[in-house]
């Protein structure tokens, strides 16, 4: 018995046309990309959340892709994103001003340690709350 392929394509080719596939810290998928359609693959920092790689992320995704052309990078890391979910960062903020370093710059530092690793020692009603 054959099954039907939908649309005429194989398992694989819908796969590399239609899924997107993300990454953190993954040698082993950026090893792989060629297996993968590279337009459909992009970054993801996971930020803010505790067991992200942030603040190091920028470091960590350097070393990372030390070796892919910059091109791609910038399809990993912002135009694939950006094409596939239809949203310009740069239509409200010039691509010069959306850098790591100048991103950062403007946060400072940010705490990503989750709220219930140490126990509150304010008051609830100094806190502003019930």
């Amino acid at each position: 018995m054959r099954h039907t392929q939908p649309q005429g394509l194989r398992p694989s080719e819908l796969f590399r046309e239609r899924i997107i596939c993300c990454f953190i810290d993954d040698r082993i998928g950026i090893e792989l990309l060629d297996e993968f359609n590279v337009d459909n693959v992009c970054w993801e920092s996971d930020f803010p959340h505790s067991d992200s790689s942030w603040p190091t992320a920028p470091e960590i995704l350097g070393e990372l892709l030390a070796d892919v052309e910059p091109g791609v990078v910038d399809q990993l890391t912002y135009r694939n994103a950006m094409r596939l979910f239809q949203f310009d960062p740069f239509a409200t903020r010039p691509h010069a001003q959306c850098t790591v370093g100048r991103c950062a710059a403007e946060v400072g530092d940010v705490d990503t340690v989750p709220g219930w690793v140490a126990p509150r020692t304010t008051p609830t009603s100094q806190r502003g709350g019930r």
